[in-house]
């Protein structure tokens, strides 16, 4: 008889942990998540460079942010994910912890008290940040506790998703409940519409239903469409 050990494809035991640990921390499960991603990385970690290790990577440096764990373990994810995404050219995952890791960083380290004036239009309706205030804002309050840990560097003047309303995030997702949450934290007339067409070979029209599928008014619609951009580029008459 042949064991399941025999049988099993550990990369794809790997892989399958991800998914698992990346679906629990949305249902309340956060301890839970972090344990099953770690055990994805060992498992992965153990056989040869992979793309699923590079995800898997992500995958931590995302629930780094979300469970307050500091940013340099969500750094030390993200350059895990960026040295193998280089490795195998995979850019998707790059780019996912390199986005996220920007803006996350630009905010936590005074970014907005250097350059308080700054517009910033965010792509991907701002990565993770429009789920994030509430576990940014509970880790600013107890940034001075000892029993939470050191919190540096500690340099912002106000909750962190006050830094965030000060973000333009587009509408590149093709999720329109990706799009309302980010109407939620940042509000509607900070949300302007994007696509990737050009030069992704998808149909314009993808976009434009993703918007068109929200459930707020046609004005507010219209806002995104074009009244956002054209004031933020100070076009409107």
């Amino acid at each position: 008889m042949i064991s399941n050990d025999v049988l099993r494809d550990p990369l794809r035991e790997g892989e399958d942990l991800r998914w698992l640990s990346f679906a629990l921390w949305p249902v309340g499960r956060g301890s839970e998540a972090w344990r099953t991603g770690e055990h994805s990385v060992r498992v992965l970690e153990a056989l040869a460079p992979s793309r699923e290790l590079a995800w898997a990577y992500v995958n931590m440096c995302q629930l780094a942010a979300y469970d307050q764990r500091g940013v340099a373990v969500a750094e030390t994810y993200a350059h895990r994910a960026l040295s193998l995404s280089a490795f195998f050219e995979d850019p998707e995952a790059g780019g996912q912890a390199r986005f996220h890791l920007a803006l996350t960083r630009f905010i936590f380290t005074g970014g907005f008290e250097k350059f308080p004036k700054l517009k910033m239009v965010c792509a991907h309706v701002g990565g993770a940040l429009p789920m994030l205030p509430g576990r940014y804002g509970f880790g600013y309050e107890l940034r001075k506790d000892d029993s939470f840990g050191p919190w540096e560097p500690d340099v912002m003047n106000r909750p962190p998703a006050s830094y965030m309303k000060q973000l333009y995030f587009d509408t590149v997702c093709y999720h329109p409940p990706a799009v309302q949450c980010a109407i939620d934290t940042i509000g509607i007339d900070h949300v302007v519409f994007g696509s990737d067409s050009p030069p992704v070979p998808l149909p314009l029209a993808r976009a434009v239903d993703t918007v068109n599928q929200l459930k707020i008014p046609n004005a507010d619609k219209q806002k995104i469409f074009s009244g956002n951009a054209a004031k933020l580029l100070g076009l409107a008459g």
